[in-house]
């Protein structure tokens, strides 16, 4: 409890930035400070006179009071708060956090309550702005997800490696039923292990540089099928945190096309090769044909 009244006193709460009120048990003030009339919109006078009769702001804000500190009484508490949004005479709001505290005249034996009025409406402002863009962000971010639903190609969000969404193109990727089937999981546990040192690579370019460039990933699906999957990343906010969206395409069937024609050059590029050594063989063969030929008909005469 609070000393009732020492010259010390006067001055601090007459010089306070925080608006303060001296309030009887019965809710009459009794003093108020020139905080307090700015913070209000009132004269000292009008605000011990009980303000304007048809201000209502002014006597519900003193009820709430007045309430409080009967309540604080109940429970034995020397100390109780609460806000309250006050309507101010200039026709705009303000934001008030009120706190309450016991005030002791240990000559009179009189209690009477000291309340400190704190105008947090900037405060409140500030949080209500921040509120508008968390939204806003969130709703962005929602906008964002929908469209990477919608990608064709394969979509892993990660988080220090650790995959927190993916698409519903990365769970066929992936042969998995549902997001919780992948979400949580290491990139190393989907990445073959062939391939580590360069997913290692990556990351150490990542940190040095922040460059990642793309990639091609053998990687093993949950059923343990092998797919070759080229993608890149970028890093982006995901949930208020830095995150790396990394998009993928499985290449498996094109590496394999690519192979079966390369394959097939290969015979063509064989076959030409072969026909070209049998003309250039047939060639001299066909030159000593004639000539044993035409010798064998110039001594054959000879022989018979």
């Amino acid at each position: 409890m609070l000393p009732y009244s020492s010259p010390n006193h006067d001055f601090a709460f007459e010089q306070s930035v925080i608006g303060m009120a001296m309030v009887s048990l019965d809710g009459t003030i009794l003093n108020v400070n020139s905080a307090l009339c700015d913070l209000l919109g009132y004269t000292q006078q009008e605000l011990t006179a009980g303000a304007p009769q048809e201000e209502n702001s002014f006597r519900e804000l003193f009820n709430q009071v007045v309430q409080n500190t009967s309540a604080a009484q109940d429970h034995q508490q020397s100390i109780t708060q609460f806000e309250y949004i006050y309507h101010h005479p200039s026709d705009r709001e303000v934001y008030l956090s009120v706190r309450i505290s016991v005030k002791q005249d240990l000559e009179q034996s009189r209690r009477d309550y000291l309340v400190q009025f704190e105008d947090r409406t900037l405060l409140r402002q500030l949080m209500k702005q921040l509120e508008l863009k968390e939204q806003k962000l969130n709703e962005d971010e929602n906008s964002f997800l929908q469209l990477l639903e919608g990608l064709p190609l394969s979509v892993f969000i990660t988080k220090k490696s650790i995959v927190h969404y993916v698409n519903s193109a990365a769970l066929r990727l992936i042969n998995a039923a549902h997001p919780r089937d992948i979400l949580g999981i290491s990139t190393d546990v989907i990445v073959d292990v062939s391939y580590h040192n360069e997913l290692f690579k990556r990351r150490a370019r990542y940190a040095e540089s922040g460059e990642i460039g793309s990639v091609n990933y053998l990687i093993r699906c949950l059923d343990g099928q092998e797919k070759m999957v080229n993608g890149f990343t970028l890093i982006i906010n995901y949930e208020g945190e830095k995150a790396a969206v990394g998009i993928f395409k499985d290449i498996t069937e094109q590496l394999m096309e690519e192979d079966r024609v390369m394959q097939s050059e290969k015979l063509t590029t064989a076959g030409q090769l072969a026909a070209g050594i049998a003309h250039e063989i047939r060639n001299p063969l066909t030159s000593i044909n004639g000539f044993v030929k035409l010798v064998w008909g110039r001594v054959g005469p000879h022989t018979r």
